[in-house]
C-alpha cells in the first residue's frame, strides 16, 4: 500500500513537472503581438523622433524575441518581447509627456531667430 502512494505522489510530481516545462515550452507568438503592438503605439506617439534610443531599443529587443522563438528559445523568446513591450511603452510614455518636444522646440527656435 505504502508502494503504490509513493508511486501515485511521484507520478504526480513528474507530471506537474513536465507541465510546467511545456508552458515554457509554447512559442511567445502571444508575448511578441503585445509587443509589436506596443511598438506600434509609440510609434504613433512620436516615439521614434522624441525618444529614438529606448523606441530603437524596444525594436532591437523585439528583433531578438523573433530569432530566439524562431530558433525554439521559447522562454527567452518570451523574455524579450516582455522587455520590448516595457521599452516601447515607456518610449510610448516618454514622446506623450514631451508632446513632439524636439519638434517644437525647432520651430521655437526658427520662430525666435525670425522675430528677431
Amino acid at each position: 500500500m505504502k508502494r503504490i502512494g509513493l508511486l501515485t505522489i511521484v507520478l504526480i510530481a513528474a507530471l506537474a513537472f513536465g507541465l510546467s516545462l511545456t508552458a515554457c515550452s509554447k512559442p511567445a507568438d502571444d508575448k511578441i503581438e503585445s509587443a509589436e503592438a506596443a511598438l506600434k503605439a509609440a510609434q504613433a506617439a512620436g516615439a521614434d523622433v522624441s525618444s529614438p534610443k529606448l523606441y530603437e531599443k524596444a525594436k532591437d529587443l523585439l528583433a531578438e524575441a523573433k530569432r530566439a522563438n524562431e530558433a525554439g528559445n521559447f522562454s527567452d523568446a518570451r523574455k524579450k518581447a516582455e522587455f520590448a513591450q516595457m521599452r516601447a511603452e515607456q518610449a510610448g510614455r516618454n514622446a506623450e509627456k514631451l508632446g513632439g518636444a524636439p519638434l517644437n522646440r525647432h520651430k521655437g527656435d526658427a520662430t525666435t531667430e525670425g522675430g528677431e
